[in-house]
């Protein structure tokens, strides 16, 4: 949840800092729900630093984990 309250707060750098340091382990153990919202998330601070290319692969992510969402 930093990465979303991080983008709450308007700062993407920091949340793009904290995607750096999370594990994609973790985050693969996660339910499929959740790992979900957190690449939406990562999609959102990619998208508001100026990197659509990197925002759309986090989306399309979002999409084939959890389509649901």
């Amino acid at each position: 949840h930093a990465i979303s309250v991080a983008l709450e707060m308007g700062r993407q750098g920091k949340a793009l800092e904290i995607n750096r340091r999370t594990s994609p382990s973790l985050v693969g153990a996660l339910p499929n729900s959740r790992q979900g919202h957190h690449h939406m998330d990562v999609a959102r601070a990619w998208l508001w630093d100026g990197n659509r290319a990197r925002a759309l692969t986090e989306l399309e992510t979002a999409e084939r984990i959890a389509p649901q969402l």
